[in-house]
């Protein structure tokens, strides 16, 4: 893969990566002076990119990201290359499971490899190459990537069926004197919850104490031991309330609802295998955009 890309743009992608000229030369086994030619794509010395380095650098990821999926097809003609792709964790533990079931059961020559993290980790496989596409449920900039809508999924507050906040609709003001458990900076489902907050002029840290969990299941499993609130989508705690082991609060006068969405570097040559794809999902269980 490296000899069908330029030097000088693996040199250029491992400076952004890495946003230092000594750990780059090293990286590889170059001399400095050789990586600091790059210099004149940033504006300063913290490695800040310029209006060009940033067109340069969504170029080159493209380029790059083309011809590794290129590789993978050409690599071995009797066997069909693998989708690797990536999910955000609601979208890849909570709906990902019974749609891969549905492919497989469809064609058994289909290879798929998900990777699972947040929107920002995502993001940056994406630009990197390590994915195809990515399936995302939190904010991203649109207009530096190519994306198409899912499904629009319910965004909803949950409480243990012993809070008091099971009992009837309450304001959104009165969930401020619980505690909030929720994910790290950078998840999907925390960037929704602050965007929806703002509406209303609050940020996380009006409420009474936050605590920053990085799984979805250890959350949910202290919710349900009353040890404080969460914000999640409907599908992921679907099952929980179902069998009584999560309550959703109903808070009036508040409704919130987010897009997941099939995301892929902007102008790839590969752009209509990846929209077959996006069509084969939408079949299989996304549906509702």
């Amino acid at each position: 893969m490296d000899r069908m890309l330029d030097h000088r743009y693996e040199t250029f992608l491992a400076l952004c990566h890495i946003k230092n000229y000594t750990k780059t030369a090293a990286l590889l086994n170059m001399t400095q002076p050789g990586v600091t030619q790059h210099i004149q794509y940033y504006r300063d010395r913290t490695l800040t990119l310029t209006a060009r380095g940033q067109k340069l650098l969504a170029f080159v990821s493209r380029l790059k990201a083309d011809s590794l999926h290129a590789m993978d097809m050409l690599s071995d003609e009797q066997t069909q290359p693998p989708i690797r792709f990536g999910a955000t964790l609601t979208i890849g533990e909570y709906m990902m499971p019974p749609i891969i079931q549905r492919i497989y059961e469809a064609s058994l020559d289909v290879s798929l490899s998900m990777q699972v993290g947040n929107t920002t980790t995502l993001l940056e496989q994406l630009r990197r190459g390590k994915i195809q596409f990515a399936l995302l449920e939190g904010f991203f900039d649109r207009s530096a990537y190519d994306s198409m809508c899912l499904k629009t999924e319910n965004f909803v507050a949950v409480c243990a069926p012993e809070s008091p906040l099971a009992k009837g609709p309450v304001t959104l003001e009165q969930l401020l004197e619980h505690k909030l458990i929720l994910r790290e900076q950078g998840s999907g489902t925390r960037e929704v919850l602050e965007h929806a907050l703002a509406r209303y002029n609050l940020t996380i840290r009006s409420f009474k104490g936050i605590t920053e969990i990085g799984n979805m299941n250890a959350i949910k499993h202290l919710v349900a031991g009353n040890l404080g609130i969460s914000f999640m989508y409907e599908v992921a705690v679907a099952r929980e309330i179902e069998h009584n082991i999560l309550c959703q609060i109903n808070i009036a006068d508040f409704v919130a609802a987010h897009d997941f969405s099939f995301v892929t570097l902007k102008n790839s040559i590969h752009q209509e295998e990846y929209s077959a794809w996006f069509e084969r999902l939408k079949q299989l269980g996304f549906a509702s955009c």
